[in-house]
């Protein structure tokens, strides 16, 4: 058993199937939209969690477990749009700049890799393989 220190979840590994967690997030955000990241959002979201699947994947898979297990919810966005708020309507992408400012989102820890544009080949290959590169997310780094 592992702990999540930020949620206070704990991390079960069955002996068979993947990790199970208890606890969690209240809600997750899949801005990827792949099967294997929505995967991750269901098991790191909480009992009664919300997960908002923002990404747009042409084919998305999953193991509906934890979505009934927890009686999750997975709410579709289009990220582009206009939020109600105390103080009236706000783009998203302010929302999530507030956030960024606030805090509440620690961006440092998500760029995981950068590269020199020269580079470019290189973070095509890391981005494609980011299991094998531990990647999360890359970037072109202008000098």
């Amino acid at each position: 058993m592992r702990s999540i220190s930020s949620t206070g979840a704990k991390v079960y590994k069955p002996m068979l199937g993947d990790r199970i967690v208890e606890g969690g997030f209240n809600k997750v955000f899949d801005t990827v939209g792949h099967s294997e990241t929505l995967q991750k959002a269901l098991v790191a979201t909480s009992g009664l969690g919300v997960v908002s699947l923002i990404g747009i994947g042409r084919h998305v898979a999953f193991d509906p477990t934890p979505l009934w297990l927890k009686l999750q919810t997975i709410k579709g966005c289009y990220g582009y749009g206009y939020n109600d708020t105390p103080t009236g309507k706000r783009h998203t992408f302010e929302l999530a700049l507030d956030m960024v400012k606030r805090g509440d989102v620690h961006l440092e820890d998500m760029l995981t890799h950068t590269f020199a544009i020269e580079n470019y080949r290189e973070m095509i290959d890391v981005s494609m393989n980011r299991g094998a590169h531990r990647a999360i997310k890359t970037a072109v780094r202008f000098s």
